[in-house]
């Protein structure tokens, strides 16, 4: 579980890194793309594993009455975020451009961003006293 959220930690503030780079050169080129891409597929694969240690066999319990609403719009989110970013990787591959779509995958992502650090900081505590226990 500890090294799946320093991974999440590390990969997710890269992404956001990688994020703002793009949003602030907007047409970055290919290696800087290419870079966003890369991160977007370990990060959703980190984060699928988070879920699965999380949830295990029981997914739909991700949408239950007693999943809080952060973890579900957090859900929901990524869920978008990652459909929108492969229909602007395939029209990107397409003809390298830009286009709405990308647009959209970028503010989706950057509000899931935003929620997942607020995320990381109201579990902080739980993993810094856990981490004292095995020390």
């Amino acid at each position: 579980m500890k090294i799946c959220n320093l991974a999440l930690v590390c990969l997710g503030l890269l992404m956001l890194l990688s994020s703002i780079q793009l949003e602030i050169l907007h047409h970055a080129g290919d290696a800087w793309t290419w870079i966003h891409i890369i991160l977007g597929i370990f990060l959703s694969v980190i984060i699928a594993w988070h879920l699965l240690l999380h949830y295990k066999s029981r997914w739909q319990k991700l949408f239950s009455k007693q999943t809080k609403p952060k973890i579900k719009i957090m859900a929901v989110l990524i869920l978008l975020t990652l459909v929108t970013g492969l229909i602007a990787t395939a029209h990107w591959l397409a003809g390298y451009a830009h286009n709405a779509i990308g647009g959209i995958h970028g503010k989706l992502g950057f509000l899931f961003l935003i929620i997942a650090v607020t995320h990381c900081f109201r579990y902080r505590k739980f993993y810094m006293n856990k981490s004292k226990k095995h020390a």
